[in-house]
């Protein structure tokens, strides 16, 4: 069962190794994940397409003053909820 929390988005900086668990702990608490990173491999590429169920964000970006509570503001609902949806499938199969 996802658990309930009121974020709409999940920061998942890049870390020191190639995988980390934040990005699947954002999809199990119900959150869009905000993968800030200018290369990244992430696993099950092949078979899941993340651009369904994160938002991917550029370092050099992320990082300039502003930028990013502008871009996550710019996300329009229907996106969201898309996102979500979709979320809630790759979920079930997990």
């Amino acid at each position: 069962m996802r658990k309930s929390v009121k974020s709409v988005f999940c920061l998942s900086p890049a870390g020191d190794t190639p995988s980390s668990a934040r990005l699947f702990d954002a999809i199990v608490s119900g959150c869009i994940p905000v993968i800030v990173s200018d290369e990244l491999e992430l696993p099950f590429e092949g078979i899941l397409d993340y651009h369904k169920i994160a938002l991917f964000v550029s370092s050099s970006d992320a990082v300039q003053p502003g930028w990013l509570l502008a871009y996550l503001r710019s996300i329009k609902p229907t996106q969201i909820r898309g996102m979500q949806d979709m979320q809630m499938l790759v979920y079930k199969h997990a």
